[in-house]
């Protein structure tokens, strides 16, 4: 794999990650923590879904590559 294409796609698969992150920092020092409860819900009701179908994800993104 080249380099730049490495570059693109991890740059690209970290972002959704660290955006959730920094929101959650930004409400916790705020000390919003309701929403801060409400914004870790709604990032967790979207990952395990994710997780939990992953090999049903993965299999249909290699069979239309």
């Amino acid at each position: 794999m080249p380099f730049w294409i490495f570059a693109v796609v991890s740059t690209i698969g970290r972002m959704p990650g660290t955006l959730a992150l920094s929101a959650q920092g930004a409400k916790a020092a705020a000390e919003e923590y309701i929403e801060l409860l409400l914004l870790t819900a709604v990032i967790v009701a979207t990952a395990l879904p994710l997780y939990y179908h992953r090999s049903r994800i993965v299999s249909w993104l290699q069979r239309r590559a």
